[in-house]
């Protein structure tokens, strides 16, 4: 009697794991739905701790993972996604990085006709309401105004709220780099004495970045800061100056939360920046999709501010990097202690209805 009333136990544990992780049985056939990952490239940490998000939470919930990385191209990013779609016959989901706002539109629709639910972060154009659409579970984003103006004013302040600073863009067209920017702006309108030099388009990419600040500072060899809209444009930034024996004398900022960035705070070659936790986007994604699809999250029902919101980011400079480093990289806890209560709760890092 014992054992049996341990096995009945234990089948009601894995029931109650089963709800709480989207392990439900699957509608139709029976056919295991794949969980797709749709990001621009596995080359840089960010994108590769979102993709260790997805497979993390592939694992968790036993189903089997995809990717699509575009590498900045918008119809490959597209076309692969339609592929997808028809190979699995609308048997997924996905969780999507689009490459540039107006790529969310077709993606909106491919999904919409194939009946598949997905989740979007980041870049949406203003005039599209997530609302119009069945499948389109939730558009997440984070405040870039606010944390491009945090980095900017921290490197303000640093250099006395005077001299010249380059500005590095990311791609012109993406929401992220967008908002970011207007933060930044938002903070030289504060500060009459800073004189923007350099308007460099680094396209998220560090090499770029590199190439386009070591030529500024030959026009410009007393610029007093660098102001980055991403966190490995940041690098490529440092890495110039290093060239010119000027790491450390003149200061950077990222956004991202990269664990070379913030270790680069510590170091003093770098002065802020922004972690959005990228392991945390590509699991959560996932979750919310999946449970659109299994019904337990009723995509009808949410309230327009569960359908498109901020997500909380943790400002990091010289005061708490040592602290972030440690929790979020050097002793992070595992993947389903860290983010298992996400999964149970969708909502628990939810900030604000935009």
């Amino acid at each position: 009697m014992a054992k049996g009333l341990r096995v009945l136990f234990l089948m009601l544990l894995i029931l109650c794991v089963a709800a709480f992780t989207g392990m439900a049985q699957d509608k139709g056939n029976g056919a295991k739905p794949t969980l797709c990952t749709v990001i621009r490239s596995v080359d840089h940490p960010y994108h590769i701790a979102w993709h260790n998000g997805g497979v993390g939470f592939a694992k968790m919930v036993g189903l089997p993972h995809a990717d699509v990385n575009c590498g900045g191209n918008s119809a490959k990013q597209n076309d692969d996604i339609a592929a997808l779609i028809a190979k699995t016959g609308g048997n997924i989901v996905f969780n999507v990085d689009p490459n540039e706002s107006p790529d969310c539109v077709p993606i909106a629709k491919a999904c919409e006709e194939a009946k598949v639910y997905w989740v979007s972060w980041w870049n949406k154009p203003d005039d599209v309401n997530v609302m119009d659409y069945k499948y389109w579970v939730a558009h997440i984003t984070y405040d870039g105004v606010t944390d491009g103006y945090f980095t900017a004013k921290t490197l303000f302040d640093a250099i006395g709220g005077k001299g010249k600073v380059f500005e590095i863009q990311g791609m012109l067209a993406n929401g992220a780099n967008i908002t970011r920017v207007q933060g930044f702006k938002k903070a030289v309108a504060e500060y009459p004495g800073i004189q923007v030099v350099a308007d460099l388009p680094g396209e998220w990419d560090q090499s770029k970045a590199y190439d386009l600040v070591a030529n500024a500072l030959v026009a410009n060899p007393d610029v007093k800061g660098i102001w980055a809209a991403a966190d490995n444009m940041c690098m490529g930034a440092i890495e110039a100056l290093k060239q010119k024996g000027l790491a450390g004398k003149v200061p950077v900022t990222g956004l991202n939360g990269d664990e070379i960035t913030i270790q680069a705070i510590i170091d003093g070659t770098c002065l802020a920046t922004a972690y959005f936790d990228p392991t945390w986007q590509g699991c959560s994604g996932l979750n919310m999709a999946l449970a659109a699809k299994r019904g337990t999250l009723d995509v009808s029902k949410l309230p327009a501010a569960k359908r498109t919101f901020y997500a909380k980011s943790v400002q990091i400079d010289k005061k708490n990097a040592a602290t972030a480093l440690k929790n979020y990289y050097k002793a992070a806890p595992p993947f389903e202690t860290a983010y298992g209560p996400d999964i149970k709760d969708i909502w628990k890092r939810y900030l604000k209805g935009m």
